[in-house]
Order: structure tokens, then C-alpha cells, then sequence
């Protein structure tokens, strides 16, 4: 139980609970909403290419299990500086490095704009109801958790708002950019996804 024992407990503890829950709507976006561009310079580039081992279930037994070896992935970091005239909005930088999962031409000197998903889910308090924000139900989520052994579920909600860049982001595309900012080539992440990663 998330609720407080005695009534003044619980009375302020609805306050708090339904501010901090307006506070998260109003915050709230959709999950398309989520994918920033972020334009730079890249400093330099490294390529770790590691090996893509498979065990399918109904073969899994232990330290014995077979191991079949599917190829390999491309892991790039890409390292970079701001480019002034394309992100000038920015007063300072904050990302520094790129992980990208998969192959991309981008090397020292390019200018590239990597899509950036900067979605950070908010948990809503256990006093919400969707009843609540009929308005806003396209932004709220809902998650089942198993209690104990007895399979009781629980469901929690949670929206996605949107967080500032971190030192170090995956991207989920990279474009490289002329200096005329036309698109020369664009490269996709493994974990690039088109129902929540819109292409800008």
C-alpha cells in the first residue's frame, strides 16, 4: 500500500501526489515527440566489431549448450564537438560521445546530426486515475507487475517527458551533412524503430 495511515498524513499526501501528478502531464509528450537532433562535428571515430552468438531455448543446457555464431555487430563511438552554426541555440555543450549500434560512414571532420531519443519515463502516483485526464489519455502508459507468488498483478502509470542531453547518448540515426546542410547519407541504428523515432 502506498497510502499513509492517518487522515492528515493521507490529506497532505493527496496534495503532493496530485500536484506532482499535474506537474508530470503537463510535462508529458508522446513517444514521436521524444527523438531530438543533435548537429555536430565529429572529432573522431572507433569501430568495435564483436561477435553475435546464438542458443535457441529448446537447446539451452547449461555450460554444454551449443553456441552458433550468427556474424558480427558494428559498435561505433563517435566522439564530438558542437557545430556553432548549425546548434547555435545551445549554450553550452553537454554530449561529448555517441554510441551507435551499427555502421556508419562518419569520420573525422564530418558534420553529421544524430536523432537522440531523450524520452525519461514519470511514474504517476498510485492515486491517479485515467478518469482524471481524459484529455491526456494518449499520454499515459500503464505497466503490470506480479505481487508474491499468488500471480496477483498490479498495473502502475507512467508518462514519457523529455530530459536534457547527457555527456554520452546513443543515437538511433546519424545524417552527414554538406556544408550547405543537405543530407549527403543517412545510417540506422539496430535499435532504430520508426513507430517512436521520427526521422526529422
Amino acid at each position: 500500500m502506498c497510502l499513509p495511515h492517518s487522515f492528515d498524513q493521507y490529506m497532505d499526501f493527496e496534495r503532493r501526489s496530485r500536484e506532482s501528478d499535474e506537474k508530470a502531464i503537463s510535462e508529458a509528450r508522446l513517444l514521436r515527440g521524444l527523438t531530438v537532433e543533435f548537429q555536430g562535428r565529429v572529432l573522431g571515430v572507433n569501430n568495435y566489431n564483436t561477435k553475435v552468438i546464438y542458443t535457441p531455448k529448446d537447446e539451452f543446457v547449461g555450460s554444454s549448450s551449443p553456441k552458433y555464431e550468427l556474424g558480427q555487430q558494428s559498435d561505433l563511438e563517435i566522439f564530438l564537438t558542437r557545430a556553432d552554426s548549425f546548434s547555435s541555440h545551445l549554450k553550452e555543450q553537454v554530449l561529448k560521445k555517441l554510441k551507435f549500434k551499427g555502421n556508419s560512414l562518419a569520420k573525422r571532420g564530418d558534420r553529421i546530426s544524430a536523432g537522440i531519443f531523450l524520452g525519461e519515463k514519470v511514474k504517476l502516483s498510485c492515486l491517479f486515475t485515467e478518469d482524471d485526464y481524459l484529455n491526456s489519455k494518449d499520454l499515459v502508459f500503464s505497466e503490470d507487475w506480479g505481487i508474491g507468488n499468488d500471480s496477483r498483478m498490479i498495473s502502475s502509470k507512467y508518462v514519457w517527458t523529455l530530459r536534457e542531453f547527457k555527456e554520452e547518448e546513443e543515437a538511433v540515426y546519424i545524417k552527414i551533412l554538406d556544408g550547405q546542410r543537405y543530407v549527403l547519407r543517412t545510417d540506422f541504428s539496430a535499435n532504430y524503430d520508426s513507430k517512436i523515432h521520427v526521422l526529422r
